[in-house]
C-alpha cells in the first residue's frame, strides 16, 4: 500500500493550467515546425547566453 501511495503521488503532477497526469503528445503548429524559424531561434539563443554550439561539428563525430 506504501509503494502504491508513493507512485501515484509521484505521478500526479499538475500544469500550470491546472491539468493533471502525464505528458500528452500534441501535433506541432506550423510556426514550431518552421525550419526558419528554429534557425532564428538558435542564433538569438546563441547570443542571449553568449554560448557556442556547431551542431553540424559534433553530427559528423
Amino acid at each position: 500500500m506504501g509503494a502504491r501511495r508513493a507512485k501515484s503521488r509521484s505521478t500526479s503532477a499538475v500544469s500550470s493550467s491546472g491539468r493533471t497526469g502525464g505528458p500528452t503528445l500534441v501535433r506541432l503548429s506550423p510556426a514550431a515546425a518552421d525550419a526558419e524559424n528554429g534557425r532564428r531561434l538558435w542564433e538569438m539563443s546563441e547570443r542571449l547566453t553568449d554560448l557556442r554550439f556547431d551542431v553540424r561539428a559534433r553530427a559528423a563525430e
